[in-house]
């Protein structure tokens, strides 16, 4: 049997979304996320993820955001603001969990 999502009334939230993107890391809205922000709605999810850290390269270090959709797992080893600590391609970042629109 295959694996189906079930969507289930009420399992929605607005977030603003910028993906992490492991061959652009400083894109435009990592790196500005205040300027011209996106968001969506989104469909079976509880959280809004942002994902903060800092990109080092030739030309310098820059502070990078990534964000988007998702949920928080039962059993997740957060700290008390709902955050932790994982690493991204090159890219040490706190994701935090946030349970509130946008």
């Amino acid at each position: 049997m295959a694996n189906s999502l079930i969507y289930i009334s009420g399992q929605e939230i607005k977030c603003f979304v910028c993906g992490f993107d492991e061959d652009d890391p400083e894109k435009e809205c990592a790196v500005n996320p205040a300027k011209d922000p996106t968001d969506k709605l989104c469909i079976i999810s509880d959280s809004c993820i942002t994902m903060t850290g800092q990109s080092k390269t030739e030309s310098g270090t820059k502070k990078v955001e990534y964000r988007r959709c998702g949920g928080l797992m039962e059993g997740e080893d957060l700290d008390a603001d709902n955050c932790k600590d994982e690493t991204r391609g090159t890219l040490d970042l706190k994701t935090c969990y946030c349970q509130g629109e946008l």
